[in-house]
């Protein structure tokens, strides 16, 4: 069975709570069915110690302002790792993952929004 690659976009990996559930959700996905990997679009945060080391962590320094540059640093990484899946956390991470996704050819893209009634 081809596993399925499944990409985590993030806006930070600072300490909070979509940050706890989207690392949770990586480092306990089924290894024999799924490939995760992590994006943030900022390069530090005190989370990162919390990810297992088998799972990719890409991130990517954006600017405080609309950065276009993002959209084509994730459509790089959606093409160069055969993502299937690309599962976004938040509005900012959604909104630059749908158009960089997109532009990477990715076939499907998850939403979840955290912290939120």
């Amino acid at each position: 069975m081809k596993r399925i690659k499944v990409l985590h976009l993030l806006s930070s990996l600072n300490v909070g709570g979509r940050e706890k559930v989207a690392i949770d959700i990586v480092n306990s996905l089924d290894r024999e069915r799924f490939i995760p990997i992590l994006m943030s679009l900022r390069p530090k945060g005190s989370m990162r110690e919390r990810i297992n080391d088998d799972v990719e962590v890409i991130t990517y320094d954006k600017s405080d302002k609309l950065d276009f540059n993002a959209y084509r640093e994730i459509s790089n990484v959606v093409r160069e790792k055969s993502i299937d899946l690309l599962h976004t956390h938040n509005p900012g991470a959604f909104l630059y993952g749908f158009i960089g996704g997109r532009l990477g050819g990715v076939k499907k893209i998850i939403n979840t929004e955290h912290g939120f009634e």
